[in-house]
């Protein structure tokens, strides 16, 4: 297991394990367990993929402090954006760009500051940057299930994707935890491939170890476009699209929380540059992920322990009113608040 250098010291050297490129069963199994959520930020999805936590750590905010603030989990590929996210009593949506903030209706502060995926990117780069491998080969996200629906696409043309691409260079097969718990990596390990996962949905080192991943990575492999794709471009690599259909079974009611819909600007730019090739296709990823990833918000430490811990500076503000003009209602979370989560 690769091991973060002590000089992190990150909240008592949390980042001690489960950093690698490669793991057997028992260590994937052990990252993909249920574990409970952390109930510090009243907004509970805060917690998802360790927003919460990269962002108070990166702003030297104490990670045990709740912060009253809404926190986007992922990128938004269509035009809704979550209705527990607008319909929830806090004010403020800390979302990703400008290009998000559109999309809320609500009366709330909307104020852009960068997808989270990018501070944790940056801690890696300050602590770790010594330590990582050339970057080199191929990191594949296969399209991934959710809490409570299984991703459903015709598994014998996926391997047989794999195959071809693995002719040329090593990969790595990065699955998502509810994949694991549904058994799916013992599958791509009997057949020889390097297997990982970046842990729990809850676990506060998800987008860390993502980070620690894509870093040493030149091109990234997925059969449904979703959040990674646009963190690997962020990165720099290059995605290539397997072509296939994916469906999720499961009970119909949390169907609906799945949204088929690409219509965001963004994610038809992303599909538009599959069909290209070389520098062209690259270029025009790392710019779409840098307008949906909000790129250009990105905040220093000061201002973003500002953010979190103090009233919003009227100069950061970004308001997004409803015709109307009044606040909308809408559902609140539940002690299974997983069941309505992540769509990417």
């Amino acid at each position: 297991m690769f091991q973060v250098p002590k000089i992190m010291n990150i909240n008592d050297n949390i980042f001690k394990n489960g950093f690698a490129a490669s793991m057997d069963a028992n260590q994937i199994e052990l990252l993909s367990k249920d574990i409970p959520s952390p109930n510090i930020d009243p907004f509970e999805p805060n917690h998802f993929y360790g927003n919460s936590h990269v962002l108070k750590f990166f702003s030297g905010v104490d990670v045990n402090q709740p912060v009253e603030r809404i926190m986007p989990h992922g990128v938004n590929l269509g035009r809704q954006p979550w209705d527990i996210e607008e319909g929830y009593k806090i004010d403020t949506i800390l979302c990703h760009s400008k290009i998000q903030a559109r999309d809320y209706k609500s009366d709330k502060t909307i104020l852009p500051i960068g997808a989270p995926y990018y501070y944790a990117s940056r801690a890696i780069n300050n602590y770790c940057s010594s330590v990582l491998p050339r970057a080199n080969g191929v990191i594949v996200f296969p399209a991934h299930s959710t809490d409570h629906l299984k991703a459903v696409y015709q598994e014998e043309d996926w391997f047989s994707a794999l195959n071809q691409v693995r002719s040329f260079y090593d990969i790595t097969i990065c699955l998502y935890w509810k994949d694991v718990q549904l058994g799916r990596h013992k599958k791509y390990l009997d057949l020889g491939y390097s297997v990982t996962t970046c842990g729990h949905i809850l676990d506060p080192l998800f987008l860390y170890r993502l980070a620690w991943l894509l870093k040493q990575q030149q091109h990234a492999f997925v059969n449904k476009l979703g959040s990674s794709a646009y963190y690997s471009a962020a990165e720099g690599l290059e995605i290539s699209f397997f072509n296939q259909q994916v469906t999720f079974d499961g009970p119909e009611n949390f169907k609906s929380e799945l949204s088929d819909c690409f219509d965001a600007p963004h994610a038809i730019d992303f599909f538009t540059s599959f069909s290209l090739f070389g520098n062209a296709k690259k270029q025009l990823q790392l710019k779409t992920a840098h307008e949906a990833l909000g790129g250009a918000y990105l905040k220093s430490p000061d201002q973003l322990a500002k953010i979190l811990t103090e009233d919003i500076p009227a100069d950061y503000q970004e308001q997004r009113k409803t015709e109307s003009g009044s606040t909308q209602s809408g559902p609140t979370l539940s002690s299974n608040v997983l069941d309505a989560m992540d769509r990417l």
